[in-house]
């Protein structure tokens, strides 16, 4: 295919796919073999990032990316697995095509008035430059919903050991010293098994929390990601979480999600909450995610689009509302069974008024797509708010305590 032709026909497939029409955009993908299908999409993922930028350009190259998937037949690609897998790989090639262009533009921009300054500034400036050159990455960095997995310095665990350097501070409230104080020296499994157990004691959700944490799936385009699950009562994260992060980015992360668990089990036991109040809200939640532009539940947009034609949308939302509901009461009574023999919060109390904030603000999470970036919406959500403030103030009681 010439060169002016190829331009056209990709410009035509990104174009179908930009306005979300992409059935036409597969359709017309489907025009030209494998090897072209592959070149066509390069293209289009480059002039998705260096159109729309790194938020929505990663939104349209991952919905087409699951759209071909879908129609290709899951078990083709492996399942939604495959699909994760294959979007993230070519998202990674081209966010560093992008990364080595722009170290290339920031070297070509340095002045070159005496000979051999480009190469002192190459070999003692050299990270200085790159961290200049990765700034247009900051804002893609900003939506990750784990805000330590994109951390400029991939620290590993192993090279961030814990030592004492001076005496605990006296800052550190009593209560908290035996929260940290067999943390010192500890690094890798060891620290996180500590870490973890201290802060279950700390939060008195022994028995309510999670036994541990799992670990478990590839960390695709962030240094690693995973979370709480408020309806499997499980914490998972990705490999990166034991060598991409150091024990202080993981304590922190620890405490913020378990508040996160805290939250869950506080607003099971308020009177007038329970298990339905709980299941609704995470239902509402759930149902209005897989209607954002960034879902890939396709077909139930597809479903609701007719619903609003029929002049049914408010029916249709309704029964997907009941209906997830449903499913999702018995997992609830099942992996929560523990908190649920708890003394009930009364309705009108300190903890009880909160609670009701939060299931407020549990369903009405905005601003996190598929792949966990978040906006600063979500951030603020009631809910992230508290959690980030926790993991922040138990990690600051680390620094200070082995300060």
């Amino acid at each position: 295919m010439k060169v002016r032709f190829f331009k056209k026909f990709v410009g035509k497939v990104y174009d179908a796919a930009k306005e979300g029409d992409f059935k036409s955009a597969y359709e017309g993908l489907q025009k030209v073999n494998s090897s072209q299908q592959q070149k066509v999409l390069t293209v289009f993922n480059k002039k998705a990032f260096e159109n729309l930028g790194i938020e929505n350009g990663t939104n349209l190259a991952t919905n087409f990316a699951a759209y071909r998937g879908l129609q290709n037949g899951l078990k083709s690609v492996g399942g939604m697995n495959g699909i994760n897998e294959r979007i993230t790989s070519q998202l990674d090639d081209c966010l560093g095509e992008v990364m080595e262009n722009l170290s290339k533009k920031t070297l070509n921009e340095l002045p070159q008035t005496r000979r051999g300054w480009g190469y002192l500034l190459l070999q003692n400036e050299w990270t200085k430059v790159k961290k200049i050159a990765q700034s247009p990455t900051t804002r893609f960095k900003n939506y990750v919903k784990n805000r330590f997995s994109t951390s400029p310095t991939n620290t590993t665990v192993k090279s961030s050991m814990i030592t004492k350097n001076v005496g605990p501070s006296r800052n550190i409230p009593s209560e908290i010293k035996p929260l940290l104080a067999n943390l010192e020296g500890k690094t890798g499994q060891e620290f996180v098994d500590n870490a973890y157990k201290n802060i279950v004691d700390y939060m008195n959700l022994r028995g309510i929390a999670p036994n541990n944490i799992k670990i478990e799936g590839c960390n695709g385009l962030v240094t690693a990601t995973g979370g709480y699950d408020p309806i499997a009562n499980t914490i998972n994260f990705s490999q990166g979480f034991f060598t991409n992060l150091s024990p202080r980015q993981q304590i922190n992360l620890i405490a913020h999600e378990l508040k996160h668990c805290e939250q869950a089990a506080n607003m099971l036991r308020t009177e007038g909450i329970g298990v339905n109040g709980y299941a609704r809200a995470l239902a509402e939640r759930n149902v209005n995610q897989a209607l954002d532009d960034s879902s890939f539940e396709f077909m139930f947009k597809s479903s609701y689009e007719r619903a609003l034609k029929n002049g049914k949308g408010e029916e249709f939302m309704q029964k997907a509302i009941d209906n997830t509901t449903d499913k999702i009461i018995a997992e609830i009574e099942t992996n929560f069974s523990e908190v649920l023999k708890l003394p009930k919060i009364k309705a009108g109390s300190v903890d009880g008024i909160r609670a009701k904030r939060h299931l407020e603000a549990l369903k009405n999470y905005e601003g996190l797509d598929i792949l966990g970036f978040g906006s600063e919406k979500y951030r603020n959500n009631p809910l992230e708010n508290e959690a980030y403030a926790f993991g922040d103030n138990i990690e600051n009681l680390l620094k200070d305590y082995l300060s």
